[in-house]
């Protein structure tokens, strides 16, 4: 069963509302490393 689908920039912003890391000095670090995390290896 899925719920939805999101793609890696949406799911990473999804996360960081959450951790109510948006806005913070750390919002841009913590998203890059969310892409990174999130990048589909060939």
């Amino acid at each position: 069963m899925q719920r939805d689908v999101q793609d890696p920039a949406e799911y990473a912003e999804l996360w960081l509302r959450d951790s109510c890391d948006v806005g913070t000095p750390r919002y841009q670090e913590l998203y890059g490393a969310w892409l990174d995390e999130l990048a589909v290896e060939p």
